[in-house]
């Protein structure tokens, strides 16, 4: 048995971020994984190498698919992944399995299916963001000539306007909302390089498919896979630790 403060009856509630753990619910994950999987088989036919009739079929399994999330479990704990139970399932579902997944591998779903959560998780963070600036230019027209107590060292110094405080807090938030849009063609991406990297299974159609599946996802295309290359995803997280230091020191000055 496992205890998580995230999941307590009422401690979880100082943890909460509901608009942000709605995007990591196993439902929408699969959904992502899916999205990546229709994509593919569409960018298959596109190129040639299977017909219309084979990618409607493959597609319309996809659109039916129903989950066992048991079975998953398991072939999560013999795999050490999830995607090999989940193409199995759907492979049965269609009349055409070779028209599922044939070239991709597994890092390819589940990496595409992270940044397509990671950017509704930064799209909720910058609404978020918003509010925060719409609060403190609020508070600014309300208090701004007011005057409090300035702070040197954690000591009281001299006497400031609210409005001196309040930009203090509200400027980086614009830099916060800045950096999003500058790492966004770093980290929103598609993972896409098959079993070893290469493409090998898919040979001179691979960028094309590339961009055909990148297209149909709204991704970026990397100049090269980046299954080894973490870089996007560190500089996701910092700045994420950006924007919990910044509140963080909000929260300490009130």
């Amino acid at each position: 048995m496992t205890a998580s403060v995230f999941d307590h009856p009422w401690m979880g509630a100082l943890f909460a971020a509901p608009d942000i753990a709605r995007h990591w619910a196993g439902d929408v994950q699969l959904a992502h994984m899916l999205a990546f999987e229709r994509a593919y088989t569409s960018a298959l036919c596109q190129v040639g190498r299977i017909d219309e009739a084979a990618r409607d079929n493959a597609i319309a399994a996809m659109d039916r698919f129903t989950p066992d999330h048991g079975l998953l479990a398991r072939g999560t704990a013999r795999d050490g992944l999830v995607v090999p139970a989940l193409v199995r399932e759907l492979r049965v579902l269609s009349e055409y399995p070779d028209a599922i997944h044939t070239g991709s591998t597994s890092q390819d779903v589940l990496d595409t299916a992270c940044v397509l959560t990671l950017r509704h998780v930064a799209k909720a963070l910058r609404a978020d963001l918003k509010k925060i600036q719409t609060a403190f230019s609020d508070l600014d027209t309300r208090f701004g000539s007011n005057r409090i107590m300035g702070r040197t060292r954690m000591q009281a110094a001299l006497p400031i306007a609210v409005s001196t405080r309040l930009a203090t807090w509200a400027h980086p938030i614009d830099t916060h909302i800045a950096r999003l849009e500058q790492l966004g063609p770093r980290v929103f991406r598609l993972q896409f390089g098959g079993a070893a990297g290469d493409n090998q299974g898919l040979g001179t159609d691979a960028a094309t498919m590339a961009q055909l599946i990148a297209r149909d996802l709204d991704l970026d295309v990397p100049v090269v896979p980046w299954q080894s290359a973490r870089d996007g995803i560190v500089e996701y997280g910092n700045w994420l630790a950006l924007i919990a230091g910044h509140l963080g020191k909000i929260g300490q000055d009130v």
